[in-house]
C-alpha cells in the first residue's frame, strides 16, 4: 500500500466508526487480532474490531460527537500516526458522571500498524484528565497543587 491508502484506513477509524456510527467499518479495517494500546485500554480489552466497536459505543453513549479533526498526519514505514481533536457534547455517564449538556473538546493522538491492508496494532493517547474535568467527572480544585 502507498502511503495515501494507509493514511485513508487510519482515517476510517476516526470519521466512519467514532464519527459517523459506522460501527461494522471496525471489521473492514482492522486485524482480526488487532491489539490496543493507551489510555483507557483495560488489559483484559477485546482484541480485534470488537474492541473498537466496543470503545467507540461507549464514547457514543457518552458524548454527542459533533466534529473529528485529523490535525496532523504522519507516515513511516508501516505506521501513521494521527493528532486529532474531537467536539461535542456531553450526553450520557462518563466516569460516573451523568451526562451534563456540556461541550467538551479533547485532543490526542493515535498511532496506527498497518499490516496486510488493515490496522494490526494501535496506541491511543488524550488527556483523559482534562476530558473529566469538562465534564464535571472531577473537580478542578481537587487537582491544584
Amino acid at each position: 500500500m502507498d502511503e495515501r491508502d494507509l493514511v485513508a484506513v487510519a482515517g476510517r477509524w476516526h470519521q466512519d466508526i467514532y464519527l459517523r456510527g459506522r460501527l461494522e467499518a471496525a471489521d473492514e479495517i482492522c486485524a482480526p487480532g488487532m491489539v490496543a494500546h493507551g489510555s483507557g485500554v483495560a488489559s483484559d480489552a477485546p482484541t480485534g474490531p470488537a474492541f473498537v466497536r466496543a470503545d467507540a459505543a461507549a464514547l457514543r453513549e457518552a458524548f454527542d460527537v459533533e466534529s473529528i479533526s485529523d490535525d496532523d498526519i504522519v507516515v513511516s514505514g508501516d505506521r501513521v500516526v494521527i493528532r486529532w481533536t474531537m467536539r461535542g457534547r456531553h450526553v450520557g455517564p462518563f466516569l460516573g458522571a451523568s451526562g451534563s449538556g456540556r461541550r467538551v473538546t479533547v485532543a490526542g493522538i493515535d498511532i496506527f500498524r498497518m499490516e496486510g491492508g488493515r490496522i494490526a496494532e494501535f496506541w491511543g493517547e488524550f488527556d483523559l484528565l482534562d476530558l473529566a474535568q469538562q465534564v464535571g467527572a472531577v473537580d478542578a480544585a481537587l487537582m491544584t497543587v
